[in-house]
């Protein structure tokens, strides 16, 4: 499933399977990007699988800052 992130920049999706959502993050610019993702589900936090790096929301939406062509998948 696509997420309208409203940044040209940025190409978000979510994919579920057996019960588990990843959600995947990708900055095609070269440029650093901000993005304001909206979640669906209320979560403490989120984690980079290949970083292991934490990200707490802000209610209902993620913000973060990727860096030029940085990339996320987040559980």
């Amino acid at each position: 499933e696509l997420i309208d992130v409203r940044n040209d920049a940025i190409a978000a999706f979510q994919r579920t399977h057996n019960g588990e959502t990843i959600l995947a993050v990708h900055n095609l610019s070269d440029a650093r990007q901000k993005v304001s993702l909206p979640l669906k589900k209320p979560v403490k936090s989120l984690t980079d699988l290949l970083t292991q790096k934490q990200f707490m929301p802000a209610k209902e939406n993620l913000e973060i800052e990727l860096l030029p062509y940085e990339y996320l998948l987040l559980k």
